[in-house]
């Protein structure tokens, strides 16, 4: 597994069969881009919620074949993809960020289970038996120490 991202893309198809071409992954700088446009000027380091969903959409879209619209966007700046997505049904605008969010999910699934058979992950280690198991060990609560009490009250 490299660690540079290859800038591969892939196509996610809408309900009424538009299609999306995306950035399968993003690297650190498109990231970092990313949650950089998350953020309202002056906020610091605040992420602003409401821009979260187009700063993510922005991050990955890099172009669309719609069937009833001919909005070109390709090689587009990020500011000009914002202002288009921005006229945007928001019915519409969601259905594009919720294909793009479960392919992110399914990406990141897809490297953890890689990065797991990479590192050569076990199961986890063998548990040492437990005393119960052991010839003459006590089973359940008992103390295995005696004690001895001695009552004060005489009757």
């Amino acid at each position: 597994m490299s660690r540079f991202v290859k800038p591969d893309t892939s196509v996610l198809t809408l309900k009424n069969g538009d299609q999306l071409i995306i950035k399968k992954r993003l690297n650190r700088g498109e990231r970092a881009a990313m949650f950089a446009r998350m953020r309202a000027p002056g906020a610091g380091l605040e992420l602003d919620r409401v821009r979260m969903g187009i700063a993510k959409v922005v991050a990955y879209l890099l172009d669309w074949v719609l069937t009833e619209d001919q909005v070109p966007i390709r090689d587009l700046s990020d500011d000009e993809r914002e202002t288009i997505l921005n006229g945007m049904d928001p019915e519409d605008f969601q259905e594009c960020w919720d294909a793009i969010d479960a392919h992110e999910l399914k990406v990141q699934e897809e490297r953890d289970a890689e990065k797991k058979l990479r590192d050569g992950a076990t199961a986890s280690p063998a548990i040492s038996p437990s005393p119960g198991t052991t010839a003459g060990a006590m089973s359940g609560s008992t103390s295995s120490t005696p004690t001895s009490t001695t009552s004060s009250l005489t009757t």
